[in-house]
């Protein structure tokens, strides 16, 4: 690809399964069928998919006080560690939140981070995405900064953050970003992505503003 005589690298574009588009009864049956989705993907244009590590059945799961939920229900050996590598970065199921103020929640969070973050580092995935959820994650990022120390992997963090003000309590999106990748101590494993939402931020219209970003290690762009 060019323009204006210069050479400007293709993207890579990817399809990130979620819980909006699959029901229930599909997701049992998607998570068995890892190969033939990347191959259907690949045909249309896609580089890659974003699908939960744990798979989208228990991605949808409910937790409850008696801290049950989902096993991990993504089949190891339908491909080869190669292909998980290529063609697959995983998401960390939608109800972990190790920040959460409900105490059990956090507590039974910060259990399946780790129990899901092994298997992602048996596939041999390559990147791992998770969704911030508030403006202030210190156990999140403790719990990161724990699993890089802990293996010698070249697995990378996506941290992946909404462009509305409502998530982060009205909060400067680039600002919620920086506190975390500090508490990270600015590590080069992580990186972010922006989810851009029909409700932008203030900071997304003020060119200024925008140029901070320029300077971070921007990874993707969720549309």
């Amino acid at each position: 690809m060019s323009y204006n005589g210069e050479n400007i690298k293709q993207p890579n574009v990817g399809w990130f399964f979620s819980r909006k588009y699959i029901t229930e009864n599909d997701a049992y049956l998607f998570d068995k069928q890892i190969a033939t989705i990347c191959a259907n993907y690949g045909k249309i244009g896609f580089s890659f998919i974003t699908y939960p590590i744990g798979g989208i059945y228990r991605y949808n799961c409910q937790i409850n006080k008696n801290r049950n939920a989902r096993p991990i229900h993504l089949p190891d050996l339908q491909m080869g560690i190669q292909f998980w590598q290529k063609y697959v970065n995983c998401a960390l199921s939608s109800w972990i939140d190790p920040d959460s103020p409900d105490e059990w929640i956090a507590d039974f969070s910060a259990q399946e981070f780790k129990k899901e973050m092994d298997y992602a580092r048996y596939l041999g995935i390559n990147n791992v995405l998770i969704e911030l959820k508030h403006s202030e994650s210190p156990k999140l990022a403790k719990l990161i900064n724990n699993f890089l120390d802990s293996f010698n992997c070249e697995l990378s963090f996506w941290i992946l953050l909404p462009t509305n003000l409502t998530i982060f309590n009205n909060e400067d999106c680039w600002l919620v970003w920086r506190k975390f990748r500090t508490l990270c101590n600015n590590c080069k494993n992580l990186f972010v992505g922006l989810a851009f939402t029909e409700d932008l931020g203030d900071e997304f219209a003020s060119y200024k503003q925008i140029q901070r970003w320029k300077a971070e290690p921007v990874k993707n762009i969720f549309l």
